[in-house]
């Protein structure tokens, strides 16, 4: 994914996986352990080269 980006004059200023918010954990408390320990999401900020 990072190539592709890449390939297309962008660079990767940031990544992120966010945690799920700890009132999670009272509602689905599997899900919450779950996506603890392995992130549904992940967030990345690009910006796009200058000449590209």
């Amino acid at each position: 994914m990072l190539a592709a980006f890449a390939s297309c004059g962008f660079d990767v200023e940031q990544i992120v996986e966010p945690d799920p918010l700890p009132s999670m954990a009272e509602i689905d408390p599997q899900s919450y352990t779950q996506l603890t320990r392995c992130p549904a999401f992940i967030l990345f900020s690009l910006k796009k080269r200058q000449g590209a």
